[in-house]
């Protein structure tokens, strides 16, 4: 009985979301929220400066970052992303690697059935 708890322990820990792991920061500028981690990228809404982000990651490098703003999900451009650290908000493009913000990757199919499906 013990083994299947610590297995059921495990696999819910192992399956836990990765909103789990998000962060709050916010919009340092008006920056296009986009479908994809480019410019090339559909347009999902534009964020006016200030608006309160979650980050759940960014691109290896941190130059684009999977965001959820004013209820959309996206990715937007590190530069535009500040986040608090050292009572004081830095920007992700510099600074994500020393605050431990965590790499995701990008694929298309999954992450635009997940977020972008019906539309």
């Amino acid at each position: 009985m013990k083994r299947l708890y610590k297995l059921v322990v495990l696999a819910v820990a192992a399956l836990a979301p990765l909103s789990a792991l998000a962060a709050d920061g916010y919009v340092n500028g008006y920056v296009n929220l986009r479908a994809g981690p480019d410019v090339r990228y559909p347009r999902v809404v534009t964020l006016p400066p200030g608006t309160p982000i979650v980050v759940f990651g960014c691109t290896n490098g941190w130059s684009w970052c999977d965001v959820r703003g004013d209820g959309a999900r996206g990715w937007i451009s590190a530069n535009y992303v500040s986040y608090p650290y050292n009572n004081r908000r830095v920007v992700l493009s510099t600074y994500g690697g020393r605050i431990g913000i965590p790499i995701v990757n990008f694929v298309l199919d999954a992450y635009w059935g997940n977020h972008y499906r019906n539309r």
